[in-house]
């Protein structure tokens, strides 16, 4: 892959990448009750966050989305999450 058309592939990578990321943030509030209801893993948070949990990989040739495997965030979240990053990066089943 030349330099350009590789630079090309990181940008749209980015954009939606950014796009995914404000779409979990949606799915956070609207189980918000959730999160709030536990600690956070760290100090500077009030509260539990979904960016705790899950993974995002990109090498330039794979993007997976997953979560990781001590997460306690219930499957029907999970799955909410999992529909965001195949409807926004167009993929099927790349699950981590």
């Amino acid at each position: 892959m030349n330099n350009f058309l590789k630079l090309l592939c990181e940008e749209e990578f980015y954009d939606k990448q950014e796009e995914l990321i404000k779409e979990l943030l949606e799915i956070e509030n609207k189980y918000i009750e959730f999160f709030n209801n536990r600690p956070s893993k760290f100090e500077r948070e009030d509260h539990d966050r979904l960016h705790n949990h899950w993974i995002l990989y990109h090498d330039n040739t794979v993007v997976k989305f997953g979560f990781q495997d001590d997460s306690e965030v219930p499957e029907y979240i999970k799955a909410e999450c999992h529909q965001a990053f195949k409807r926004i990066f167009g993929l099927n089943d790349n699950k981590i």
